[in-house]
Order: structure tokens, then sequence, then C-alpha cells
């Protein structure tokens, strides 16, 4: 990220506008669409279960629990599963947000998909895999909908919403008329799934604190309200501009004031987003078994989030789907979109924090254009 408190600059944010959700589409382990899925973690549901062993035989073997989608894609890096990860989600997004209308009716329409994605050099990636995806890349022949224009973000747990505030920097610049930004991620592979052991970052018999390995992927349809209005898009939910920063301390929490940069950027959300913070009753993050994950929000939630409703209720998907990397914000986004969509999230704004690895912070509220009232 270019400003962050890490960088003595502060917290940055999205030049403020009016940006619409039109679609969301989604692939997880508990199902191949936003609906399955979003009514699978309302439920309370979960898909945990042995996905290998690895590390040795016989009593030495670590037995791994993970939570892959159906039917199981097997033991090959993010990569190699991209399409199939990525096709249904992309495809539920489009259609009901009715942009394959819209470009089918005007070929001028300039369109461009902001993908946050694991690193290439990533332990596990293929060479020839990655070589590929970069050649797709390059001759943009990664999706069957050729976009105007593809950007590729790799930062962790908070690179869905830095793609989102890139992609929303595009929009109101005016060289794009839309936007599909999404995340995509799989962590079941044998030799990532190793350098994550050794990391001490797996949940595993000797290891009571870390993460559950996951994979899917999720996409929004991004475009600005008046454009959406324009064109008579349903509009799901609006969102606010995306409040950025970095933690200058490290994950492992042993330095000093821990959390400072996720404080900052929740109180900025808290302040952007148009409705009473009386009516914020739902917070979702990326608590996913790790210690400093939760020391950092312990030190971060209770001075930034004050004037939220007492009775605030923290979401953490990763208890469902498991820790779905890269994918996280957009899985987090589709979420909260659905639950105001349909109306079963208590208040009219559901606030999103997403912390990378890195030391990026980011976080944004996804708010009801009908039942947000002003301040």
């Amino acid at each position: 990220m270019d400003q962050g408190l890490g960088r003595g600059r502060g917290v940055s944010a999205s030049k403020a506008a009016d940006f619409a959700i039109t679609g969301i589409g989604m692939r997880t382990s508990l199902g191949h669409d936003s609906v399955q899925s979003c009514a699978s973690i309302r439920a309370g549901i979960t898909r945990f279960q042995e996905w290998a062993a690895f590390g040795g035989s016989g009593d030495d073997v670590l037995a791994i629990v993970g939570s892959a989608v159906s039917p199981d894609l097997g033991d090959r890096d993010w990569v190699e599963k991209f399409e199939e990860l990525t096709a249904e989600p992309l495809q539920e997004a489009i259609f009901m947000a009715r942009l394959h209308t819209l470009l089918d009716a005007d070929s001028r329409r300039r369109w461009g998909v902001y993908l946050a994605a694991p690193s290439l050099e990533r332990p596990g990636v293929d060479e020839e895999n990655a070589e590929s995806f970069r050649e797709d890349l390059r001759d943009n022949a990664l999706f069957p909908m050729e976009p105007s224009e593809i950007r590729l973000l790799s930062t962790g747990h908070a690179g869905f919403l830095t793609a989102l505030r890139q992609a929303m920097r595009d929009l109101a610049g005016g060289p794009l008329d839309v936007c599909v930004v999404g995340g995509v991620d799989s962590l079941l592979q044998t030799t990532y799934l190793d350098w994550l052991n050794q990391e001490r970052k797996l949940k595993v018999a000797d290891s009571p604190s870390g993460l559950i390995p996951g994979e899917g992927a999720a996409f929004v349809v991004l475009e600005t309200l008046d454009k959406a209005r324009a064109r008579g898009a349903e509009v799901l939910a609006l969102v606010t501009p995306i409040a950025a920063a970095v933690e200058k301390e490290s994950p492992d929490g042993k330095t000093s004031s821990p959390g400072r940069a996720t404080a900052a950027v929740l109180r900025e959300t808290v302040a952007a987003t148009p409705c009473d913070p009386l009516r914020i009753h739902r917070v979702i993050n990326d608590l996913n078994g790790e210690r400093w994950r939760f020391l950092q929000w312990a030190m971060a939630c209770s001075p930034a989030l004050s004037r939220l409703a007492p009775a605030w209720r923290l979401w953490h998907p990763a208890d469902c789907f498991g820790d779905v990397g890269s994918a996280t914000g957009a899985m987090h986004a589709c979420i909260a979109v659905r639950a105001l969509w349909k109306s079963y999230a208590v208040g009219d704004a559901v606030l999103i924090c997403n912390a990378s690895d890195s030391g990026e912070r980011a976080a944004a509220s996804v708010y009801s254009e009908h039942r947000a009232q002003s301040r």
C-alpha cells in the first residue's frame, strides 16, 4: 500500500464517492454459489475434515484438517486450480449484475477485473504453472470474457479491499464503466502446507493456535451508483471508501502498541459510514485461530468501536470455511452484501476489517441504500 501508519503518513482512504455493488458470486467449501455459502455460514455449518497426511511416515505422519471445495480439487497449487475455483463465482456475479447483457449490447463499455491472489513465488507453486499464468495475464486470457483491464494484487487477507480501493479510483477517474473485484486462493497444497507448518501457522496436534487451511473464490461487481441507476441495475448494497494503513509492528505482537493501524482504519470506517454508529450491529473480520490476530484485534476493537451498538456482533467466517487467504476479503464482502440485501443482518451496515501478515490493514462498511439514514 502506498500510505500507512507504518510509514508515518497516517490512514489513507479512497476518493469519496457513491459506489454500488450490483452482483456477488462465491465458491466455498460450503457451496457452489453465494446462496448456498451464505446460508451455510449463517447456520454455522462447517466442512472441516482430514485432508492429507504429510511430514513423515508411521508415527510421524501429521494429520491436517482442511476445508476443501467439493469435488476436492486435489493436491495442486492455486494457479492450477484457478479456473475451477473462479469460473462459477465470476459467472454468478456477472449474471446477477446483468453485466453480460450490458457488454453484449454495447461493446464500447470498458470493464476491468481487479483480483486479489497469492504471489506466484509462494512455496508450492510450480514454475511452469506460474509462467503459463503470467502469459495468460499478459495476453488477457485469464477469463472467457475479455476485460479491458486486469490487475493482480498479492497482499494477503487485505488484498481484496486493496483491489477494491484501486477499482474505486479508476471508476471515479473515468477510464472504466464497471469493475469486477474478487479474490482467489487455495492453501491446500502439500508443499505450502509444509511451509505453513514449519512456520507454526497451522492448527495441528502440537500447535493448537493456528489456522485451518481452506480454498475458494469470490467476486463482486462494482460501479458508481449513478451508472448503476442509469442502466437500471439492482443495487444490492453500497460501500464506503476503503480505509487503509500499515502496521509497523511485527505480526507476532512482541513489539509495543500492536493494533494501532487496525484501530485507525476501524475508526475511519465508522466515521465514513452514512448511518448512526448505533445502527452498525455487525462486524466481520479475519480471526482464523492465529494468536497474533486475536491479540491485535483485542487491542484495537474496544477503543475503535466504542460508538457501535452495545450488543454488536462479531462474525469470523473462517470458523466455517477455514482460512481462504487472498479470497478472505471478497468472501466477507459477499457475506455482508447478502446479509443486508436479504435483511437478516440487524442494523443498516456491516463493517469489514482485514489484516495481512505483511502489515497491511484495511476496512470498509457495506451499507443498505434504503435503510441507512444520515446522521
